[in-house]
């Protein structure tokens, strides 16, 4: 995972922190399922403080085709989360998250509900200080170990309304799957079938339900064919960066 923030110009979207290390900047307790915790959401607690707005975001399979902060509203105490084009009965690692992590949750409830995926939350400081606390508490409450665990910790604060009338978290906006800030594509290869074939990569971009462009994309390494775009893109980047610090060295 990795951290944006808002500020001025380009560096608006600039990613600064990695959800694997820094851990050692936030005081925990030596229990190893805390510091488990603060592996993945430590990192934000340690820096959000210092910025008025955050984006909780994995790296590996990301990328933007604009500025995620560009025209949102004041957020101070709002939380932005996003859903996946499934819901709970369709993913069977999203419903191992909830049941085995969670023995006494209600499984016939949260099985029809939207996935919400742990891979990208936005807010204002003060919400996204609360919603990382409250990951970490998670973490320790469960003892869970799973590798995506976070996800169905993600699930289980919003779908059981754990994150309403908690200090500093005023509104909980949930975004539809395909539609506004970020388009997690994953499923929809999994499930529908190609991005293209389905209409929502057209010419090297991809596209929300609405007819817009995806600001974020999440899991584009699902769609083979959109993964050899960002691979070819990557190294063009990369190129281009090489070439750059050839200058600067033999200047």
């Amino acid at each position: 995972m990795i951290l944006a923030f808002d500020v001025e110009g380009f560096a608006k979207w600039i990613c600064i922190v990695t959800r694997m290390v820094l851990c050692s900047l936030i005081h925990a307790r030596s229990d190893k399922l805390h510091s488990f915790g603060l592996k993945y959401f430590g990192p934000g607690l340690s820096c959000i403080l210092q910025r008025p707005e955050s984006f909780f975001t994995d790296s590996r399979d990301v990328y933007f085709h604009r500025n995620p902060f560009e025209n949102l509203p004041t957020m101070t105490t709002t939380l932005h989360v996003f859903e996946e084009p499934a819901r709970v009965e369709q993913s069977l690692a999203n419903s191992n998250w909830l049941r085995k992590t969670y023995p006494d949750l209600n499984m016939k409830d949260m099985y029809p509900r939207n996935i919400i995926c742990s891979g990208t939350t936005l807010g204002g400081k003060p919400a996204m200080d609360m919603y990382a606390r409250a990951m970490v508490h998670q973490f320790d409450v469960t003892q869970s170990t799973r590798l995506g665990g976070d996800q169905g910790h993600n699930n289980f604060l919003i779908h059981t309304n754990k994150l309403v009338g908690i200090p500093n978290i005023t509104n909980i906006t949930i975004h539809e799957k395909g539609r506004g800030l970020v388009n997690t594509v994953g499923l929809i290869a999994k499930l529908r079938g190609p991005l293209s074939e389905v209409g929502l990569l057209r010419n090297g971009t991809v596209w929300n339900s609405d007819g817009t462009i995806s600001p974020v994309v999440h899991m584009f390494d699902r769609d083979q064919e959109l993964k050899d775009i960002q691979h070819n893109r990557s190294l063009e980047e990369l190129a281009k960066w090489n070439e750059l610090l050839h200058q600067y060295s033999s200047s």
